[in-house]
């Protein structure tokens, strides 16, 4: 209690903890156990100076406290300060003050007393490296200057934050030598620490070197330490040694983190691991019975499809809708099925098995998710699905075509709102046209149209003028009259003028429908043109008027045709 009151009397709180007490020491660097006589002049301009207090009944309270109150000060600020500005700012007093006593053996036997203890130091370290990193190089760099040893809880603390700074980082083999110097040794709470923050930071080289001393000072490795050398071999997606240190887990009968798992499978999914993969996801998932998602299977199902491992998909794909009691989603079946005919739809280059069969097999995929699963496909699915059914729809059946309508208004769905731009990108004019055609081809015209408005919004040449052409004939002789004039008109606007063979299925068109006044303006449209209408237009024009009874318009225009062409059709007239 009198020390209590005695520093009430001497200092006051709130001077202490201004910042103006603050100061840059490492310009007026003095070393802690060089002693030094002062006289209380000196004292007051020295403490002038650290401060920047002008008030001389101030000065004169900090120059005459004693070592003993600055260090139970300090001590209650590690213990009740929030900002380390304030234990920082007392530190500094304190140990600025611990150089200017006198040589008397009191004055020795009372700085013997009042110096800072070990755990003093490394409460200090606690709370710099927690809120204020810099500060603990100043406070590290101030101890070695002053020569003070530190003791093994010291330079654990040090070791352990040392991650968090760049400066201990650059010196953490000198701060081991000095260890090894002082016969003190890392904890393994220490090293487990440092190879946990080193991995985080992808800085693997600090991590084996760690483990490496973890091993020769006889640690036996735990779950933890496992853990977090396979946190960081994936972040730098080193999957050799993270498939070592699962295997060394096994050999030990520790567990690994099931989400190192399955990253661990993910990583070797993208990467081409399959037997890695493969015996992860039989160690941990089928043989210990670990809980498995549909999207590990996925990423099975991948490295399946990438190693043409095709028994081996369908057994996985049973076990987990039948065992696991997942439901698949559109990725499962885009696994599936590119396990069938290749990620580019060509089928795998040197396989002897019949292309035909394995693309039976993906169609029958393609509607297993569909009809059973009530599931959309993906925009993978469909561009690689429709390349191989229009190259290869010659071998093929019926059966299987007839997919070809849905896929194609999926994909074009998903090209629109650019679902995947990489199978954007891959959607060529040239893939359009084949498409095209080959929907044509099996009269699916409705959505061969939906192909050739997206190759007119691209200006493809061929879809303003063959594939327009094309579909004028195919909807003609379909009978669909009014989607043929469209088409028609389209071309008319796009400054194309089509031959006289489809102006001829138009021109029947209309007379198959009756509607004889449509016809004839339609065939006076030609010349406007500048087109002559050829013999079979007007062969066509002639027949239609005498099947309507009017042998007058008949006679006009077969004396047209015998201006243009020299002899008539139809000699009767």
């Amino acid at each position: 209690m009198k020390l209590i009151n005695h520093l009430t009397n001497r200092i006051s709180a709130s001077k202490i903890l201004q910042n103006r007490y603050y100061y840059h020491w490492t310009n007026n660097l003095i070393p802690l156990n060089h002693k030094r006589s002062f006289n209380m002049l000196e004292m007051k301009r020295f403490f002038s100076i650290i401060t920047h207090e002008n008030n001389s009944n101030e000065i004169y309270s900090l120059a005459t406290f004693n070592g003993e109150e600055f260090l139970w000060k300090l001590r209650l600020y590690l213990f009740t300060k929030q900002d380390t500005n304030d234990i920082w700012k007392i530190l500094q007093v304190y140990m600025e003050n611990d150089t200017m006593i006198s040589n008397s053996q009191q004055q020795q036997q009372q700085q013997q007393k009042t110096s800072l203890s070990m755990k003093n130091i490394e409460h200090i370290f606690i709370r710099f490296f927690k809120n204020d990193v810099q500060k603990s190089i100043l406070f590290w760099k101030m101890l070695k200057q002053s020569g003070i040893t530190l003791n093994s809880n010291c330079y654990n603390i040090v070791l352990q934050n040392c991650s968090s700074c760049e400066y201990f980082t650059h010196r953490v083999q000198k701060i081991w030598d000095e260890m090894k110097d002082l016969g003190h040794i890392p904890t393994m709470y220490t090293l487990n620490g440092m190879m946990r923050d080193y991995g985080q930071l992808k800085k693997m080289k600090y991590v084996k070197r760690w483990y490496q001393l973890y091993l020769k000072l006889g640690y036996k490795p735990t779950r933890k330490t496992f853990n977090y050398l396979i946190n960081g071999n994936l972040l730098i997606n080193n999957l050799t040694a993270v498939n070592h240190n699962l295997r060394r887990m096994e050999e030990l009968n520790l567990k690994p983190l099931k989400e190192h798992i399955d990253e661990f499978i993910k990583a070797c999914a993208l990467n081409d691991r399959f037997e890695n993969l493969q015996w992860t996801f039989e160690k941990f998932y089928i043989r210990d019975n670990l809980k498995v998602t549909s999207d590990i299977y996925n990423w099975v199902l991948l490295s399946c499809s990438k190693r043409r491992q095709r028994k081996l998909a369908k057994k996985y794909f049973h076990d987990m809708v039948h065992e696991k009691n997942l439901r698949p989603n559109a990725l499962t079946f885009q696994y599936l099925i590119t396990a069938q005919i290749g990620d580019d739809g060509f089928g795998f280059p040197g396989s002897k098995e019949n292309f035909s069969e394995l693309l039976k097999e993906a169609t029958y995929l393609y509607k297993l998710m569909k009809q059973s699963y009530l599931l959309r496909p993906t925009m993978f699915t469909c561009f690689t699905l429709i390349k191989s059914l229009t190259y290869h729809d010659k071998f093929l059946p019926l059966t299987c075509m007839n997919v070809l309508p849905e896929l194609t208004y999926e994909l074009l769905v998903k090209l629109q709102f650019n679902i995947n731009p990489n199978i954007s990108q891959k959607i060529t004019n040239k893939y359009l046209r084949l498409l095209f055609s080959t929907l044509l081809k099996y009269k699916y015209f409705d959505e061969a149209r939906n192909v050739y408005r997206i190759m007119r919004i691209r200006n493809y040449n061929f879809a303003i003028e063959t594939a327009s052409m094309d579909l004028i004939e195919s909807y003609a002789k379909k009978g669909d009259h009014n989607s043929a004039l469209q088409i028609f008109h389209e071309m008319i606007s796009n400054g194309i003028r089509p031959d006289q063979y489809h102006y001829n299925l138009l021109l029947k068109g209309y007379f198959e429908k009756k509607d004889f006044e449509g016809g004839m303006e339609f065939f006076e449209s030609i010349g406007s043109h500048n087109l002559i209408p050829s013999k079979e237009v007007y062969h066509t024009v002639i027949q239609a008027l005498i099947d309507n009874k009017d042998i007058q318009q008949a006679r006009k225009i077969n004396q047209r045709l015998i201006k243009h062409y020299g002899e008539p059709n139809f000699i009767n007239l």
